[in-house]
C-alpha cells in the first residue's frame, strides 16, 4: 500500500510539471533608474540590452520579447507603457517614417494578418533596435530592409519633448559711453592790495624805479602810487 502511494505521488509530480505553463505571464515592473524620460537616459540603457536572449512573454532584465524590451526600457525611465505591442501603439503622437527621432517606436505587422505584432525602438541612421524572434536575441536592424519596410504600420513618439528655455533679452549697450565729469576751475590766487604797516607814521619817501637798461631809461610800464600823511596821492 505504501509502495502504491509513493508511485502515485511521483506520477502526480510528473503530471503537474508537464502541465505547468512554459512561460511566465507575470508582468515584472523594472526598477526606475531615471525619474524623467529622455533620449540621453535611453541611450545609456538600450546598449545594455543588446544581445540579450529573446524569450516570448519576458520583459527583462535577462531576456525579452519585442514589447517586453520597450516596456522595460521606458519603464526604467518612469514612462509606463502597456505590456503588449498592439496596446503600446495607441500611446504617444504619430510621426512619419522620415521624421523619426531617437527613441521613437516603430510598430509592424510581420504576420501579414492585419494587426500589430512587433515593435522596435528607433536609434537613428534609419535603424531600430528590437527583440527578434528570428535572431533569438536583441538586435539592431535597418528599417530599409524590405521585410520590415513593407510591414511598418505606424510610428509613435512617446518621449515628451523638452520645451526650449525662454530666451532672455540682453539690454542694449551703446557703443560709446560718455561719462560726464565735473571739472574744478583753476585756482587763481586773490590779489592783495599793497598796504603800509600801521606803525609807519612818516611820510612815505619816493620809490625809485629800477633801471632796466644801460642807457639809464626807466621802465615806463611801472607806476607807483604812494599816499602821504595828508591823504593826497602822488604818482612817481
Amino acid at each position: 500500500m505504501k509502495k502504491l502511494a509513493m508511485i502515485l505521488l511521483i506520477g502526480a509530480g510528473f503530471f503537474m510539471s508537464g502541465c505547468a505553463p512554459k512561460y511566465d505571464y507575470t508582468i515584472h515592473k523594472p526598477k526606475v533608474r531615471y525619474k524623467t524620460p529622455s533620449k540621453q537616459a535611453l541611450g545609456k540603457m538600450l546598449p545594455e540590452t543588446h544581445g540579450k536572449k529573446y524569450v516570448w512573454a519576458e520583459e527583462g532584465p535577462r531576456s525579452f520579447d519585442c514589447s517586453g524590451l520597450t516596456y522595460y526600457n521606458y519603464g526604467s525611465m518612469n514612462l509606463w507603457l502597456p505590456r503588449r505591442a498592439e496596446e503600446q501603439a495607441r500611446m504617444g503622437s504619430k510621426v512619419a517614417v522620415n521624421d523619426l527621432q531617437y527613441g521613437d517606436l516603430i510598430f509592424f505587422d510581420t504576420s501579414g494578418k492585419g494587426r500589430i505584432n512587433h515593435v522596435g525602438i528607433y536609434v537613428g541612421n534609419r535603424k531600430f533596435t528590437h527583440a527578434s524572434s528570428k535572431s533569438k536575441c536583441v538586435v539592431t536592424t535597418s528599417i530599409d530592409k524590405p521585410f520590415y519596410r513593407q510591414r511598418i504600420v505606424v510610428c509613435k513618439r512617446v518621449i515628451p519633448s523638452v520645451p526650449a528655455a525662454p530666451r532672455r533679452e540682453q539690454p542694449t549697450v551703446p557703443s560709446t559711453v560718455v561719462i560726464a565729469s565735473a571739472t574744478k576751475p583753476a585756482f587763481k590766487p586773490k590779489a592783495e592790495p599793497l598796504r603800509l604797516a600801521s606803525n609807519d607814521t612818516e611820510t612815505p619817501k619816493k620809490v625809485k624805479l629800477a633801471r632796466v637798461s644801460k642807457n639809464n631809461v626807466y621802465n615806463s610800464d611801472r607806476i607807483v602810487t604812494t599816499e602821504n600823511s595828508s591823504g593826497s596821492k602822488s604818482l612817481y
